[in-house]
């Protein structure tokens, strides 16, 4: 909700004025928004699994696409800058987790490819109706317009890739940037941070368990930056995992288990005549 809030102030804040244009790429927004979810949320159902994180991608995809176009195509095509995109961005991801492509929030995906889509569809939709400070897409008889929103996706791609490039080629070859798998597991809480979460079982006044996620500062990892220090050589390599496997060894020894139950009672209660008296 916040996210769309956002994208509306510069979509239809970029017109400079509280004028029509403005709210006309206001409702484009919401509208593509809006198509983007039921369409994501419509995919899976029919595939069995509706779920958060899909409702919450899918209006995404729909303000990504529509950004190009917010204040230069009717209403009614932004409906189909958020149905369109979608489909497309939905079976990516499909095909992202059936290659196992690190890509954790699709962000690759849902911004870049549908951004590209979203600005091809304006060189098809645009109508100087719309905005008469644009012009007329592909579908309206200019179709160098087209053209002129595919020699920008390329420029934009290629300045990415460039800067892309600039910034982790470095990094790649000083400090690094892929963990290793045992970093990985642990995570990168307690890997660079020192923070470490973890699900307990506490008791309610049922007698019954009740799970609550907890965070623990009680220990620090061994080392800080275990990340960097790691990948100087195998013999430091194995020296920083031996002593995080000692620190999360006395880590679990140490830390005060949850009760789990309450102590049954006797069935048979005693009573003040049961005492012994005193001598």
């Amino acid at each position: 909700c916040l996210l769309c809030v956002g994208w509306i102030g510069f979509n239809a804040g970029s017109a400079n004025a509280a004028s029509a244009l403005a709210a006309l790429a206001l409702v484009n927004t919401i509208g593509a928004a809006a198509a983007g979810l039921i369409t994501w949320v419509v995919i899976d159902a029919l595939r069995g699994q509706v779920s958060v994180s899909g409702a919450c991608v899918g209006p995404v995809v729909g303000l990504v696409a529509i950004t190009p176009a917010a204040g230069f195509v009717e209403p009614g095509w932004a409906i189909l800058f958020g149905v369109v995109p979608t489909i497309i961005i939905y079976f990516i991801v499909l095909y992202k987790h059936h290659m196992r492509f690190d890509d954790t929030l699709d962000v690759a995906i849902v911004h870049g490819i549908g951004g590209i889509i979203g600005a091809f569809m304006t060189g098809l939709f645009a109508q100087l109706s719309a905005n008469p400070g644009g012009a007329n897409g592909a579908f309206y008889g200019h179709p160098v317009q087209l053209w002129y929103q595919i020699a920008g996706i390329l420029t934009t791609v290629g300045f990415a890739a460039a800067c892309t490039a600039g910034i982790l080629i470095p990094l790649k070859y000083t400090i690094g940037i892929r963990l290793s798998a045992d970093e990985e597991m642990r995570g990168l809480d307690w890997i660079a941070h020192g923070e470490k979460w973890e699900v307990q079982e506490k008791p309610n006044r049922a007698g019954t368990s009740s799970t609550t996620i907890i965070g623990n500062k009680s220990e620090r990892p061994p080392f800080p930056n275990t990340y960097a220090r790691s990948r100087s050589n195998n013999k430091r390599r194995s020296l920083v995992k031996l002593r995080s496997d000692i620190s999360q060894s006395r880590y679990n020894a140490t830390r005060v288990q949850p009760q789990q139950s309450q102590p049954q009672r006797n069935n048979q209660q005693l009573n003040v005549k049961d005492l012994p008296l005193p001598v």
